[in-house]
């Protein structure tokens, strides 16, 4: 009978008696002994049993296993009074209880058999403990409906010692936690409520079918509930599901925590056929106020093995109580509905997904219908443009708006950021730059105004916007120019020979400062000019070597082109993808071009 020494923590002294195979160490619940301390792997360390000798093997966890002071990198053997440590839980090793101890040790001792059941080695936490900076439960019973909510926090253990060492239960006074029912009826039960699981996937109409299958099964069962992890706030438990066969009954049940904390530290099930006299939940003053008697709780894990929450039945006073068999079976249910959760889940998060693509979707033919479908028409001139955005819907903009006397602008922006919070600002600013063209005598005191809203109102968010706006004048060939922080636009004349326009009058982007003023740039244009607004989605995109394609590059791809703009658009599209090796682009893309047709 090889022996386990706990030499640290509130167990200190205790002994704890080796199972004749392997005893596993971890901060997992299914280990044979649990170290609840964050600084433990989940399988940490075990001592295996082989050919009459016993050995010490770290399971590559994290922090390391020390034999003796010495951090151990392979399978050890364990000699006689060897000193174990496991980050801060420390043992000694013995071959058999120390004759020094006294006789009463071993009564103490917690031994470990074939079954997976056991002991809790140490103190268990009083109903006041672990809910520090909450009054949602203290000593008194608390009555709670659906939805409510419960703050959960482990245990607060002291110090250095802030690791419970958990070993398996096998038998405790007042409750019996080891035990079978026939196979056969344990088979039935599962198998009735695993096939109704099957037919639900809604998170609610799952836990209605756990309840109602416990219920059937559990004929002599008062009242129940389901407590869940918030998905949002992990600390917080919310009622999710409650059952009572009293009729009458307001609709809320009492929920003592001392059980609940210690079924979701543990991961152990927990039977008690007498909770209000029980000594593990001693000093407890609300279990001795609750209805309730016989206890029964049981964790709902997840594949992960991360507590999902826990589902509790209770008899009422003088009622059967529950016995050794019901464990077994509430466990198998557990296990069963807590697959059934976690797919419910799933297919809420799948629903909502679908339903956030829909509205994209939407969205998106929202975001189109504010761009202009086609080019527009005008004598002497061609136009032509190219859209794309990186997401469902983009915060690029670009728009035509027919002007008085026959002139057309041209306009693109940027905004900063991607998708719909870009895409929101986008429509916002569509209406905006129309009404302040179709307002101002001027280019330049349009841009001043657009700019002056977009620096009072808070739909922004602090965001700015790049913008390029141009008037072509068909009458007179006069183009003007203003810029807000954008790339310059290129003209390429006639000839093949390209420029900037506008670049050293370009001034900040909107939305920075209020009182800012624009310079309008004003140019004649000739027979063959052709003129390339594009945004940033165009000279940034990168290669796989992180190079850029850059504004010189597009600039000589124009100069060599002499095709026509509706040929033109198309093919710097085509150079973009071409150099990136993709055709879907990280940003979104934007080009507008116009050319002045010969006479």
């Amino acid at each position: 009978m090889s022996i386990l020494k706990v030499e640290s923590g509130r167990q200190k002294g205790s002994f704890v008696r080796l199972r004749d195979d392997n005893t596993l160490f971890g901060r997992h619940p299914n280990c044979h002994i649990v170290l609840n301390s964050t600084s433990v792997s989940r399988h940490h360390a075990q001592i295996v049993f082989e050919n009459d000798s016993v050995f010490l093997e770290d399971l590559k966890s994290q922090n390391g296993t020390y034999l003796n002071g010495d951090r151990i990198e392979k399978r050890i053997k364990l000699n006689d009074g060897d000193e174990v440590n496991i980050c801060d839980n420390f043992f000694t090793f013995y071959f058999q209880l120390p004759p020094e101890s006294p006789a009463d040790d071993l009564g103490a001792t917690h031994s470990f058999g074939d079954s997976s059941d056991g002991f809790v080695v140490g103190e268990v936490c009083s109903e006041d403990q672990g809910l520090r900076g909450t009054n949602e439960f203290n000593s008194e019973p608390h009555e709670i409906g659906i939805a409510d909510e419960l703050v959960f926090e482990p245990s607060d253990y002291e110090d250095s010692d802030s690791s419970g060492i958990i070993a398996r239960r096998e038998s405790m006074e007042s409750s019996v936690r080891t035990g079978r029912v026939h196979p056969e009826t344990l088979l039935d039960a599962v198998l009735q409520i695993s096939n109704n699981l099957r037919r639900v996937l809604d998170l609610d109409g799952v836990l209605n079918e756990i309840m109602n299958g416990l219920f059937n099964i559990f004929q002599h069962a008062n009242e129940g509930f389901v407590l869940l992890r918030d998905d949002d706030e992990p600390e917080k438990l919310v009622v999710r599901a409650t059952h009572n066969r009293d009729v009458n009954a307001s609709g809320k049940l009492p929920i003592s925590m001392t059980i609940v904390r210690l079924v979701l530290e543990t991961g152990d099930t927990i039977l008690s056929a007498d909770a209000g006299a029980d000594s593990r939940f001693l000093p407890s003053q609300s279990l001795g106020k609750l209805r309730t008697r016989s206890i029964l709780c049981a964790p709902l894990i997840s594949k992960a093995g991360e507590p999902l929450g826990i589902i509790q039945l209770a008899t009422a006073s003088g009622s059967t109580p529950f016995r050794e068999e019901d464990l077994d079976l509430i466990v198998s249910i557990a296990t069963q509905g807590s697959l059934a959760i976690e797919n419910a889940r799933l297919h809420q998060e799948a629903l909502k997904q679908s339903q956030l693509a829909k509205e994209l979707e939407f969205a998106t033919q929202v975001q189109r219908g504010f761009l202009p479908s086609k080019p527009p028409t005008m004598d002497g001139y061609q136009f032509h443009h190219f859209y794309q955005s990186s997401n469902t819907v983009g915060g690029d903009y670009f728009d035509y708006i027919d002007l008085p006397g026959g002139r057309i602008a041209m306009s693109l922006a940027d905004i900063a950021g991607k998708g719909v919070p870009a895409a929101l600002l986008m429509a916002m600013f569509y209406s905006s730059a129309r009404y302040h063209l179709l307002t101002n005598d001027s280019l330049s005191g349009a841009i001043a105004d657009l700019n002056r809203e977009c620096c009072g109102t808070t739909s922004l968010g602090h965001r700015f916007i790049t913008c390029i706006m141009l008037v072509v004048d068909p009458s007179s060939h006069q183009v003007t120019v203003v810029n807000a922080g954008h790339l310059a636009p290129i003209r390429r004349s006639s000839n093949g020979s390209t420029e900037l326009i506008g670049e050293p009058e370009a001034g900040m982007p909107l939305g920075i400062l209020a009182d800012q003023e624009f310079v309008e740039v004003t140019f004649t244009s000739d027979p063959g000019d052709s003129l390339l607004l594009y945004s940033d989605g165009i000279t940034e995109a990168q290669n796989s070597d992180k190079e850029h394609y850059s504004s010189s590059r597009l600039r000589e791809f124009v100069a060599n082109d002499s095709n026509p703009i509706d040929e033109l658009v198309p093919a710097i599209i085509a150079d973009v993808a071409s150099f990136v090796e993709k055709s879907a682009f990280a940003d979104d893309v934007c080009v507008m071009a116009c050319r002045h047709i010969k006479a």
